[in-house]
């Protein structure tokens, strides 16, 4: 994966159970995996798709409170640009 920022990780995909859920992990920063959990729930005739993120490892008590809630803040305009585009086709 390639960051707006540039920066390139190697990732893993689990759980997944198209189309509902998958999940994503890649390392970062150190001692630390950040995982997305992805996940689309029906909901009367369209969808509610829903992004979170975990982050684990030794030292995540240190970088989860100072880059979780930053990496959460990108979800929003992410989102919106899902549901556009899944509304226009």
């Amino acid at each position: 994966m390639q960051t707006s920022h540039g920066s390139k990780h190697g990732v893993t995909f689990a759980d997944v159970d198209p189309p509902r859920r998958f999940t994503l992990s890649m390392s970062g920063p150190p001692l630390t995996t950040v995982t997305f959990i992805c996940e689309v729930t029906p909901s009367g005739s369209g969808s509610t798709v829903a992004q979170s993120v975990a982050i684990s490892g030794p030292l995540a008590f240190i970088f989860g409170p100072l880059i979780g809630p930053q990496m959460a803040s990108h979800f929003v305009p992410v989102l919106d640009d899902l549901a556009a585009a899944a509304e226009a086709a």
